[in-house]
């Protein structure tokens, strides 16, 4: 090798090092900048919403008796998920004034929404009295205002939680009848389908919700949904499409934890290792007590052959639900032959998570 060959030859090594480099950073700040974009708007929105809520509190001050300034505090504080709050003021605004249908819509959403379960949610006979309390102020709604549709709504979306899809479409409809444009009644009827196993119609509704609000994070993560359980969902060509809406989901609402969720399982199938980590403990920023991200985040540490982080978090999951089997599942590849309920002191776990929907049938064992 001459000289000047060698002389060449180290250029093109060096730049090639150098190109290698700057692509590391590219991909790197973007994932950062990405992070930091969605952390950003999630503090911005905070902080302008504890703006609204002194506004909202100043002018109470000056006048005691309006309770439509109650009835906006009522949702900041629901919308920061301070639920105690949110029932206090929404209760404020229909003391002061009793036929205020939407207090009681506030209410009734307090009531369902305040439990803080994963979505979407299969019957939970440990919530269904908040459930029935909804139903009741959902009712009242109508009754003041019987063209309200955001009750109707509100009246089909409590009806699937209480385990009855086929009163949710009913009511869905009506609300649907009442206004043609409300995309949260076309969210919830493309859930209730969903319940009954009928994909094509949920995803129909999804869209027809997409259309009237593209922001709609709620819609965005319901068509990923629909497309990650497609059979190629996790692995083939629908598996981008799902990604893809997730992320809109995200963006729209970067506090929209199921998404992060669904991302998480979706790369965990898919043995991305890092990205499931990165998206499941997301998360669980965002709800600590997430049975489905930590029982997700757990198998993760267990494929990376960290045993004893995925034992703690398959503890912490198997302590919010001992009745669901997915973390005993997980615990039985760990300690295949023992007695997990005796280890843990707990109980016998015997039924499914009832949003076991939410993640992929075949799980990697």
């Amino acid at each position: 090798m001459t000289p000047k060959f060698r002389k060449k030859y180290f250029k093109i090594l060096l730049l090639s090092i150098m190109l290698l480099f700057l692509l590391i950073v590219f991909f790197l700040s973007k994932f950062y900048l990405n992070k930091a974009t969605h952390s950003f708007k999630r503090y911005s929105e905070q902080k302008y919403d504890e703006f609204k809520i002194e506004y909202y509190e100043t002018l109470i001050e000056k006048d005691a008796n309006n309770y439509k300034n109650y009835y906006n505090l009522g949702w900041l504080n629901y919308k920061s998920k301070n639920y105690d709050r949110a029932m206090y003021y929404f209760n404020k605004s229909i003391q002061l004034n009793k036929n205020f249908s939407d207090g009681y819509i506030g209410l009734a959403w307090t009531y369902t929404k305040g439990n803080g379960l994963e979505w979407p949610i299969i019957r939970n006979k440990d919530y269904d009295k908040s459930y029935y309390q909804s139903f009741i102020f959902f009712n009242r709604a109508i009754e003041i205002n019987p063209n309200n549709d955001k009750a109707y709504a509100g009246l089909g979306y409590t009806l699937l939680l209480l385990g009855s899809p086929d009163g949710a479409i009913e009511y869905l409809f009506k609300a649907i009848g009442k206004n043609s444009k409300n995309d949260n009644a076309y969210d919830f009827l493309g859930w209730a389908y969903y319940v009954k196993n009928d994909r094509e119609s949920a995803m129909k509704n999804f869209l027809k919700a997409y259309e009237i609000n593209p922001k709609n994070s709620d819609v965005l993560y319901g068509i990923g949904r629909i497309y990650s359980l497609k059979e190629e969902g996790y692995t083939g060509k629908s598996r981008q499409y799902a990604i893809d809406y997730f992320k809109k989901s995200i963006s729209a609402d970067p506090s929209f934890v199921e998404s992060y969720n669904g991302l998480g399982w979706i790369f965990y199938v898919n043995g991305e290792y890092s990205e499931a980590i990165k998206y499941f403990e997301e998360a669980l920023i965002l709800k600590h007590d997430h049975y489905l991200a930590l029982v997700g985040l757990a198998r993760t540490y267990l494929e990376l052959k960290d045993r004893d982080k995925a034992v703690e978090l398959l503890t912490r999951a198997k302590k919010l639900h001992p009745n669901y089997r997915e973390a005993n599942e997980a615990f039985a590849i760990i300690y295949p032959n023992a007695d997990i309920d005796k280890i843990l002191n707990g109980t016998s776990a015997q039924r499914a998570c009832p949003f076991s929907a939410s993640i992929p049938y075949k799980l990697k064992n």
